[in-house]
């Protein structure tokens, strides 16, 4: 499991295995599952348009070829960025399909992904009473899993979304808190790579939300805070080209606003954005250096900058 920082490393990674880097060593197979991850993983940053892209592409690598396991996945990815991006009616022409091929997979972990899918799926179109009758479902069906703490910590998100504006939502709130001390969930079989573990951000970002909205912004300011720690290690590992769709995302705008709209006034707030902006610039300026002295110079030229210091070395 690679912690969240190493996204950007892990993105650059799996696009350079996908694209036939390594071509003795990769097989096509692996190339394949390289493509989903890659997709997936676009797909969780929020750059929804190019993970459908990678995805299509791996699908049609396969169309030919029986591997349900594989068109699984694709589908599944290609699904959620659908919806997520507001294409209900594409997302619902890939519904059928994808329930065809989860009843006669092996693995059960499937049914779970995509259950949870559509739950989310059904609360972005506010459709409450399905989301409530599948919820419902869900936890006759499951309960607490060693090594399952990834799913059941995206069902407790899921769970006090649907729970908004009723009395049952305390409930869920206080059980999502405590769901936050649980450890990562096990990687599925047939990936080629666990990935990074499961993010606690949005976990703190949706009790940030409920809690400050309830009035208890002490609570709130703690969650939102750490919401916005992880996230902030997130982005400065990302390339700058992908900064905007980051942070595009409703949830990560969110708790970037407010992070700054609470802790902050506002030329701190203008302060603040415009040398996180100057910091992403110089990862980005950096991560094109491929020679050792010029990286060197270029780092102690930015230190100095940021830190206003007038001269600095490197020792090694």
């Amino acid at each position: 499991m690679e912690p969240a920082l190493h996204y950007g490393r892990r993105l650059a990674e799996l696009e350079h295995l996908f694209r036939g880097g390594g071509l003795d060593e990769a097989s096509a197979r692996e190339r394949e599952e390289a493509g989903l991850a890659y997709g997936e993983l676009l797909g969780e940053i929020g750059a929804y348009a190019r993970s459908s892209e990678i995805v299509e592409e791996v699908l049609k690598s396969v169309r030919d070829r029986h591997r349900p396991a594989v068109e699984l996945r694709g589908y599944l990815a290609a699904f959620i960025a659908c919806y997520r991006r507001g294409e209900f009616r594409k997302a619902q022409q890939l519904y059928d399909p994808i329930g065809k091929l989860v009843a006669v997979a092996k693995d059960p972990r499937w049914k779970r992904d995509f259950d949870l899918a559509c739950l989310e799926w059904f609360l972005c179109q506010k459709d409450r009473t399905r989301a409530g009758e599948l919820l419902k479902q869900l936890e006759r069906e499951t309960g607490p899993e060693p090594g399952r703490e990834g799913w059941q910590r995206r069902q407790g998100i899921l769970a006090l979304r649907a729970a908004e504006g009723t009395e049952e939502a305390e409930k869920r709130a206080d059980r999502l808190e405590a769901m936050l001390g649980g450890g990562a969930a096990g990687p599925r079989e047939g990936s080629p790579d666990p990935g990074p573990a499961p993010l606690a951000w949005p976990a703190e970002a949706a009790l940030a939300r409920y809690r400050l909205a309830a009035g208890e912004k002490e609570r709130g300011l703690r969650h939102l805070d750490r919401a916005y720690g992880e996230l902030r290690a997130l982005a400065g590992s990302l390339p700058f080209r992908l900064l905007d769709v980051f942070w595009g995302a409703p949830d990560r705008g969110w708790v970037r606003d407010q992070y700054f709209a609470l802790s902050t006034s506002r030329e701190e707030w203008h302060r603040r954005l415009a040398a996180l902006e100057r910091i992403y610039e110089i990862v980005s300026e950096i991560n094109r250096r491929r020679e050792l002295k010029p990286l060197l110079e270029l780092l102690v030229d930015r230190a100095l900058e940021l830190s206003g210091a007038g001269r600095g070395f490197v020792v090694c």
